[in-house]
Order: structure tokens, then sequence, then C-alpha cells
């Protein structure tokens, strides 16, 4: 009998990569490549609405408007950045200033309030 073979001998995954419209690529060790899974991403007309969860997590309100289930790239959804990291839009600086402000502010005023306390005490034994 023939013995017809058409595939490859086992391989293991070398790495997994994402392409920007959600695809999960698998590299295996055999120089062969695989799309595995692409990822869906939700939109809501309103995602400032939405109700945040513990775990950050969501979920929404009448307000955010319905849940649209899509992928990167169509519909608006945007993209998807592989190995990109998240970097946080707040300036440290800014709010360490604010907050030495704040903190300063505070202690003025209770420096004010103690001040009261004593004129009042001054006054009312002096009256005696």
């Amino acid at each position: 009998t023939d013995i017809a073979v058409n595939g490859t001998a086992p391989s293991a995954i070398e790495r997994v990569e994402f392409t920007p419209d959600g695809t999960m690529a698998a590299f295996y060790t055999n120089g062969s490549s695989r799309d595995l899974f692409r990822v869906p991403l939700a939109t809501v007309a309103s995602p400032d609405n939405l109700n945040a969860l513990t775990g950050n997590t969501f979920s929404p309100t009448e307000a955010s408007g319905d849940v649209a289930i899509g992928f990167a790239e169509e519909a608006g959804a945007g993209s998807i950045v592989s190995g990109a990291l998240e970097t946080s839009t707040v300036d440290v600086a800014q709010e360490l200033t604010e907050m030495i402000e704040a903190q300063r502010s505070y202690s003025a005023n209770s420096k004010v309030f103690q001040t009261g306390s004593e004129l009042t005490e001054v006054v009312i034994n002096l009256k005696r």
C-alpha cells in the first residue's frame, strides 16, 4: 500500500504574536506559522458612562448604550498594538505639586483655627 503524508512532524510553539486586526498567530520551531484566534472587541456609544466593577472590568448602563461586538480595524473599533506598554497620562510632577500645596493650605488653616481657639481662651480668662 502507498502512504501519502500531507502534514509536518509535531513542533512546539516558539512565540505568539498579535496583528493589528487582532489575529493571534503562533510561530512554531519548525518555521511554520498558523493563525489561531481573532480577538473580538466590544464598543459602546459612551464609554465614560460604563459602570466600573472590581478587577478592572466594566458593565454597560443605559447611559453608555448597547454593547457592539466586532473586530479590530472594523467599524471604528480601533486596532491592537502588541507588546506596547500602557502609560498613564498623569503628570506626576504636577500632581505632587498640587498635593504639597493642598497640604500647606491645610496646615495654614489648622494654625488659624488653633490661634482663634487660643485667643478665645485668653478673652474668657480675662473676663474671669
